[in-house]
């Protein structure tokens, strides 16, 4: 993986705890900052605005899991033709989940924390598109 697609990238969320975790926190490249919902809030979404249709395979997620692993199950959906398209589902992240999937051409993609122990704790989500696929 040699080019990290989302980072720096603009990052719309459903819900954030506010100032100091907003979705943003995601791609900023600094591993002690995170996004998170407000206590009560155990599921919630973040859409990240890649810009130009970009050709993607790959997704990295990963916890802050100085707080403890929380996320029990999460989707990836891509927005193709006017719609949203299922990727992927998983369930723990932890410290680093990376997962495949066939290759998109997208400009927006989602990710949604379905179901959560506690309010979720992202701290990094990158996109790649793997080569030889």
């Amino acid at each position: 993986f040699s080019t990290e697609l989302a980072k720096g990238k603009k990052i719309l969320s459903s819900k954030d705890r506010g100032k100091g975790f907003k979705a943003r926190n995601v791609n900023d490249g600094d591993p002690e900052t995170y996004w998170s919902t407000p206590d009560d809030i155990k599921s919630a979404d973040m859409t990240i605005e890649l810009g130009a249709e970009t050709e993607v395979n790959r997704i990295l997620i990963q916890e802050y899991i100085k707080l403890g692993q929380r996320v029990q199950e999460f989707k990836v959906e891509a927005f193709i033709d006017g719609e949203w398209k299922h990727l992927i589902d998983g369930t723990t992240i932890g410290h680093k989940v990376i997962r495949k999937f066939p290759v998109v051409k997208t400009s927006r993609i989602k990710l949604t924390i379905v179901k959560s122990k506690a309010c979720p704790l992202i701290s990094n989500v990158e996109f790649y598109r793997a080569p030889g696929e």
